[in-house]
Order: C-alpha cells, then structure tokens, then sequence
C-alpha cells in the first residue's frame, strides 16, 4: 500500500506540474490573439465599397433625373370638379 501511495503522489506531482505548464501557455496565448478587424460596409445600392448609400453617387444622380421627369411630365390639376364627380 505504501508504494502505491507514493506512485499515486509522484503522478499527482507529474500532473500538477503540466496543468501549471499549460496554465502558462494560455494565458501567453491569450495576450497574443489580435482583435477582429471589422469590416466597413460599402454601398448597397451600387455595391461600392468607397463610400455609403447616403453618399452614392449613381443614386443622387438617378434621384436629380426622376426629379425632373417628374416636373416635366406632371399633369395638371386644374379639373374643379375632379373630386366632387359622381358619374352614377
């Protein structure tokens, strides 16, 4: 019983010693790992990855030319009667 006791001592030493080693390495390890970098959002409506839809240039442009189509091709709302006709 004595032997075994002493080998079960020189193995709880031997793991103590590895678990104290590998406490070590980890917490090297952890100071070591860098940050994610994040990743910049680009365009959504161009797919551009130099600026953001707010600032898209083919957006603005498509928005200046509806614009106009819009004031070009309007129609005009001179019928008085338009909302009070009742054609029953």
């Amino acid at each position: 019983m004595i032997e075994t006791s002493k080998e079960y001592e020189g193995k709880f030493d031997s793991i103590t010693q590895i678990l104290e080693a590998l406490e070590t390495k980890d917490s090297v390890l952890v100071n070591q790992v860098s940050p994610i970098q994040s990743i910049s959002a680009g365009c959504t409506y161009c797919q551009g990855m130099n600026h953001v839809f707010e600032e898209c240039p083919i957006f603005l442009a498509h928005q200046t030319l509806l614009e106009l189509m819009n004031a070009t091709f309007a129609r005009p709302t001179e019928n008085l009667y338009s909302l009070t006709y009742n054609p029953s």
